[in-house]
């Protein structure tokens, strides 16, 4: 896979670089231009009315969750624990009733950006979930969109293969973008702006970081054989304890690891990115999502996108395989296609592949995966975004948590979701991210009480955050909470740029793999760039 190789030293960030004197006049920044901005903004995004398999569910009113939404983990920890067993109980693996050309296990962003390089072949793109996205959903409320998962990404570069997709599929002119000249932060309850002048604390230290970003851009997998902590032991001994606060957060937000496992080149390969701005979407990453989507839905048909379809057994064949899958509870069929998308994470993929090879398998175990919340607090009135992505700090180091010491700290950031547009959007809405940057989180968020639990830390933080946003409990009209548990793969130091990652993605017969896991980098660009691999291995293929 000598494409991801050569995209690996770059890191999964794609890099546009911009001058101040390019910055109003480059033709995709065009779009993110104030006056441009503005009238965009008067509007929500435009999409055809709303069905139940949107990315984007459209609410009829505010409420608060009683429990998480997110992960639909029933039935599947019984499917999954036992998958042979399961296929028993069910009668068997039934002989092959329909054929498609190409199947696509997995209706989430590396799913969808699949099926859109593999149109012209009439992908069909099994989910097993009620709806597609994975976890690149969103929720509206009147006018106002919101994310449920990941929320921005970073600046595609003119005419490249993450641009044109974007133009095509009709989100691009919904874009906004945030600089690193913008970026502010909450300190102690009050918010700072021009975080990366470090006029707050040491401007000369923060210009030292800057410049040494630089280094990323060309060379960041020469340094993920260290963690980030042992790189600025290192490199960097002389940095503040704001910006190590910021760094450890964005980690443990970003990563959903700390600073002692995350590799070097990976988490400042996307520090370097940032300088270059970050660009946003009203519901984050589930417009882009929801875009894809209707743009497969014309060009496929309805019946090619399948919600509720979950995919026991993958069996590879000559020159074929055979999919098993669970459209209706216990009732199974099999499809036979001439080529799989396998979009779905590897743990998932090693218990219904069959087949696969020892060493494969060994790689793929080493994987491991993280939880993250996300909690959503609409407001009764409208207040001015503070700015997008704004970390809580107290400049001081924070504790590191484990699963003997659980995190109790209410969120890490807090994006305001009406900033992406321009405040027009009503309700605002505040989403609050939290992650667990332990192994182990996951059993103890599975409980019946977790989702009060975690609620009410977040709201009893919040009230140090009133009266910098000028708001008081009454304003608070519902909080929705959501749950992914294991979606982060641990980008860890060394395995980063292991030869094992490539064994953990090799080809199984014609079942090729997309998903972010093949990078162990959780971003929107390790989602498209294992898709666009997929889709260009099996059109050469065919040729």
């Amino acid at each position: 896979m000598k494409s991801s190789e050569n995209d690996n030293k770059l890191g999964r960030r794609q890099f546009y670089k911009l001058t101040m004197g390019s910055l109003l006049t480059h033709p995709l920044l065009k779009l993110m231009s104030p006056a441009l901005l503005t009238s965009m903004a008067s509007s929500a995004p435009l999409y055809r009315a709303p069905v139940p398999q949107d990315p984007i569910t459209k609410l009829t009113g505010i409420a608060s969750t009683s429990e998480f939404t997110g992960d639909e983990p029933d039935p599947n920890h019984e499917r999954f624990w036992n998958v042979d067993g399961y296929i028993q109980k069910c009668g068997g693996i039934p002989a092959a009733t329909e054929s498609q050309n190409v199947v696509i296990v997995g209706g989430g962003l590396s799913g969808l950006i699949a099926g859109y390089h593999l149109k012209k072949l009439k992908p069909l793109i099994l989910e097993q979930a009620s709806q597609f996205g994975g976890n690149s959903k969103g929720e509206v409320i009147n006018s106002s969109y919101y994310s449920l998962g990941p929320a921005y990404i970073s600046i595609p570069e003119q005419n490249s293969a993450s641009h044109r997709m974007l133009n095509d599929i009709g989100v691009l002119k919904y874009a906004r973008m945030e600089s690193a000249a913008d970026k502010k932060v909450f300190l102690n309850g009050k918010v700072l702006s021009n975080f990366w002048t470090g006029q707050h604390e040491d401007p000369k230290v923060f210009a030292q970081m800057k410049q040494l970003l630089k280094i990323f851009e060309s060379n960041a997998s020469n340094f993920n054989q260290m963690t980030v902590n042992q790189w600025i032991q290192r490199n960097f001994p002389q940095i503040t304890t704001t910006l190590y606060e910021y760094f450890q957060y964005y980690a443990w937000s970003s990563f959903g690891a700390t600073l002692d496992e995350v590799a070097a080149g990976e988490f400042f390969s996307w520090q370097a990115s940032e300088q270059h701005g970050v660009m946003v979407f009203p519901g984050g990453n589930s417009l882009i999502t929801q875009f894809l989507y209707q743009n497969l839905v014309a060009a496929l048909g309805g019946t090619q996108m399948r919600t509720k379809s979950a995919v026991l057994k993958v069996i590879p064949g000559n020159g074929y395989a055979d999919v098993v899958v669970e459209e209706q509870l216990n009732k199974l069929k099999t499809i036979r296609t001439k080529y799989v998308v396998m979009a779905a994470p590897k743990f998932v993929a090693k218990k219904i592949i069959h087949g696969i090879p020892a060493s494969q398998m060994q790689a793929m175990n080493t994987i491991e995966y993280r939880s993250f919340m996300v909690a959503n607090v609409s407001l009764r009135r409208n207040i001015p975004s503070k700015g997008f992505d704004l970390y809580c700090l107290k400049k001081e180091l924070p504790k590191v948590p484990s699963s003997a010491a659980p995190f109790s700290k209410g969120f890490t950031d807090v994006i305001f979701s009406n900033w992406a547009q321009g405040d027009k959007g009503s309700p605002c809405t505040l989403t609050f991210y939290k992650a667990f940057p332990y192994q182990g989180a996951r059993q103890f968020l599975l409980n019946p009480f977790a989702h009060n639990k975690h609620r009410d830390f977040l709201l009893a933080e919040l009230q140090n955050y009133y009266p910098e946003l000028g708001i008081t409990a009454s304003d608070i009209a519902a909080v929705r909470m959501t749950l992914w548990g294991h979606s982060v793969p641990v980008c860890r130091a060394q395995f980063a740029s292991s030869p094992q990652l490539a064994v953990a993605s090799q080809p199984i017969g014609t079942v090729v793999f997309a998903n972010q896991d093949n990078f162990i980098s959780p971003s929107y660009e390790s989602s498209e760039q294992s898709a666009l691999i997929a889709a260009t291995q099996i059109l050469k293929s065919l040729k």
